[in-house]
């Protein structure tokens, strides 16, 4: 069985959950663009890229 220890997280880890939840922050606060508007996104998938629609 897994112990509660199991489930605590470094402080390394804490620092890096920090650190993104602070970039996701940031994006979500950074302009919008249009509805509609073709959003060109790097797909590391795919080489072309992805192409999406915002809502």
């Amino acid at each position: 069985p897994l112990s509660s220890s199991d489930f605590q997280l470094s402080h390394d880890s804490e620092a890096y959950l920090a650190a993104l939840g602070y970039v996701l922050l940031e994006m979500q606060s950074a302009p919008q663009p249009p509805r509609g508007h073709v959003i060109v996104t790097e797909d590391w998938d795919s080489p072309r890229g992805s192409r999406h629609f915002t809502p």
